[in-house]
């Protein structure tokens, strides 16, 4: 420390201690050599040999190997816990947890933390008192900062001048709160995870029919589908939201999920999809002659001479004739479905949808059917209109992503895909004698196929480019886009070609033909003869495309339904009942570990901040190396005393290590009779 123009510090001895020492008959033992004597001589070497920055830097060292080891404990209780995160709970050895290894790790971060930073806050003490003289109860505050909060709280209005001091002292008082920080970093959630060795499954269809009595068949030519088929069709009309209609999945923990592919795809089947658009348009009224009412009769006709008649109460027809007729008007892409669709049915209807209530109750309609007598009212007339909607049943290819959650299955619809009779297929598996002479061939032997794409083989996605070279691949002649390409049969989703003869037959027949009326003694019921599953398409006199396009499209899942309950793998299984199911896995609830790492920042920013703090006070003792590195130590206090400044013999200060040196081969005794003091050779 350099000496003011006050004052000097320099070392001194008491040669009055030993008389002293005599009268009270307390023995102090000294070194061999005298204590003084060793001073000055440390202190004429140092007049010849200025202090070193070297030697001012080691001085630094534990201060420097303390940090080091609070970063390293910042950073093992950041890492720890992001190696855990979102897993379940360990077990740990001994019976403790991550929260207990957090903990200790804080510990350990404060403790060597604080150890830097209350050694630079006693280095500061004697930079503080160097530039001019100050109270001497500031020393006892800067030894009180070192300590503890409430001194470092103290320090701040006193050193406020000293920006490392006050930093210092934040960052002691800050650390109380690092503890509980840390422990809000580390929390336990409940999670879901795998089950090992349990597996959810999902039914799926890679091909119908499957197992012996599926198509029987009922003639030269002619097959049928079989019983289960049927209801699950008028079942898919009367009663879609029926269980029946709903794919069911194992799924013991009722959490499961299935591996998609890229485009979130986790299962495909062969299905039944539609189609419908508005064919309103091409109702024509026209008059009757010979009617012998009181109302004029009217009949309200489709191109395909498919008509209503509300004389004679036949308000709602379903047909299955093919939609030429309506060519011209179809959506884009909606002649290709037609043409392989199972199914081409148009509903005409009289329907109160459009119409609206005007204030006198009086029903208005865009366009009314004339003189139109109210079901269950025959002494009132009422106001109605006429819909007419063309839809088609086509198979397909249905691409879904599902998952379990809670007990529900949870299905949506990524993709379809028309399933068009592959004929390059037939024509190779066809003998001669099934050819006829032009080289074409029966279309009952062609199956109606979907290709998958991208397609999941052996964990691997193919896609158009290289789905020829799957290896090891069971292979299939499939034209795209005019192209004949060889694919996995894993890939193709198949209807059999005898099997859609007879679903074409039974929804063009028996299921999707036929017409409903109204009875006056029926009170407005409908009666639909023996198609009485097409009531639910009059829809009770508020039928509009949406909820017949909507029938359209449970009637289609109902049918899929089935196709994936009763489906197989391929056709080789198809005699043998296999079924096919998609594997998934099944979510078990656990507890998981979770890293909010927000809440380890404070305890990275009081590091980052004592290492600024050591830096900038190494950095002053290397510029001013004059000011010794005493830091926390009392003992520049024990063996410098003041002195007059007219003393004018400037002794050079020792270091914290010289001073060590020293102290090792110096006693003292603290004597309080007659008066307070310490004694020994040190104090003069």
């Amino acid at each position: 420390m350099q000496p003011s123009t006050a004052a000097h510090y320099v070392p001194v001895h008491d040669r009055d201690v030993r008389e002293n020492d005599e009268e009270s008959n307390t023995e102090t033992n000294f070194p061999s050599q005298d204590p003084t004597q060793q001073a000055d001589e440390t202190q004429k070497e140092n007049s010849i040999n200025p202090p070193k920055r070297h030697s001012v830097l080691l001085c630094w060292r534990w201060e420097a190997l303390a940090l080091v080891l609070a970063v390293a404990s910042v950073v093992t209780m950041i890492v720890i816990p992001a190696l855990y995160h979102e897993a379940p709970e360990a077990e740990w050895p001994f019976s403790i947890n991550i929260n207990t290894v957090i903990a200790l790790l804080t510990t350990l971060m404060r403790a060597t933390m604080l150890v830097a930073v209350a050694e630079v806050i006693g280095q500061m003490k004697w930079r503080f008192f160097d530039d001019q003289q100050r109270p001497l109860s500031y020393l006892q505050r800067f030894d009180h900062a070192s300590r503890g909060v409430l001194g470092s709280i103290k320090i701040i209005w006193v050193a406020r001048s000293s920006i490392v001091t006050v930093v210092a002292a934040l960052v002691m008082v800050t650390s109380v709160a690092v503890g509980p920080f840390t422990q809000q970093a580390v929390s336990t959630v409940s999670c879901s995870r795998v089950v090992p060795g349990v597996k959810a499954s999902l039914p799926v269809s890679h091909y119908v029919p499957a197992g012996r009595g599926s198509v029987p068949r009922v003639s030269a030519g002619r097959w049928d589908v079989a019983m289960d088929m049927k209801g699950a069709m008028i079942n898919g009309l009367v009663n879609p939201t029926s269980n029946d209609n709903r794919v069911q999945a194992v799924c013991e923990t009722g959490n499961c999920t299935f591996p998609s592919s890229s485009t979130g795809v986790t299962h495909s089947s062969i299905g039944m999809c539609s189609s419908c658009f508005d064919t309103t348009s091409f109702i024509s009224a026209q008059g009757s002659t010979g009617n012998t009412t009181a109302f004029g009769s009217t009949n309200y006709t489709l191109p395909n001479n498919q008509s209503l008649n509300y004389i004679d109460r036949i308000w709602f027809t379903a047909n299955t004739t093919n939609l030429d007729w309506a060519e011209q008007s179809f959506p884009e892409g909606f002649a290709a479905l037609a043409k392989i669709a199972f199914a081409n049915v148009t509903t005409l209807s009289f329907t109160q949808a459009p119409c609206s209530k005007a204030g006198n109750g009086t029903i208005l309609c865009p366009r009314p059917v004339r003189d139109f007598l109210v079901p269950n009212d025959q002494t009132r007339k009422d106001e109605v209109d006429v819909m007419a909607v063309s839809c088609v049943l086509y198979p397909c290819l249905r691409s879904y992503h599902a998952e379990v959650t809670r007990g529900t299955l949870v299905e949506r619809i990524v993709s379809t895909e028309p399933a068009v009779q592959n004929m390059v297929e037939a024509r190779s598996n066809l003998n001669d004698k099934d050819k006829s002479p032009d080289g074409s061939m029966a279309t009952t032997y062609g199956n109606f196929t979907g290709l998958q794409i991208p397609c999941f083989v052996e964990g691997v996605e193919y896609d158009l480019n290289n789905i020829s070279q799957v290896p090891h691949a069971d292979m299939t002649s499939f034209n795209i886009n005019g192209s004949d390409y060889q694919v996995p049969e894993t890939c193709l989703y198949k209807v059999g070609g005898t099997y859609a003869l007879a679903l074409r037959n039974f929804l063009a027949t028996d299921l999707l033909q036929g017409y409903c009326w109204f009875p006056s003694s029926a009170g407005g019921v409908p009666i639909c003869q023996t198609q009485w599953w097409l009531a639910p398409l009059y829809h009770n006199l508020t039928a509009t495309f949406d909820s017949v396009s909507d029938s359209f499209e449970q009637l289609a899942a109902a049918i899929t339904t089935q196709f994936r309950i009763t489906g197989t793998s391929n056709e080789t299984f198809s005699l043998t009942g296999y079924k096919e199911a998609v594997i998934g896995s099944v979510l078990g609830t656990t507890v998981c570990t979770r890293f909010d790492w927000q809440w380890v920042l404070l305890p990275i920013t009081l590091v980052f901040a004592t290492a600024i703090l050591l830096t900038v006070a190494v950095a002053q003792s290397w510029i001013d190396p004059a000011i010794p590195v005493w830091k926390t130590s009392i003992l520049p206090i024990l063996f410098y005393n003041k002195v007059d400044s007219s003393h004018n013999e400037g002794m050079p200060t020792l270091d914290l290590d010289e001073l060590q040196k020293v102290a090792v081969t110096t006693k003292a005794k603290f004597q309080t009779r007659p008066s307070a003091r310490i004694e020994g050779d040190f104090m003069e």
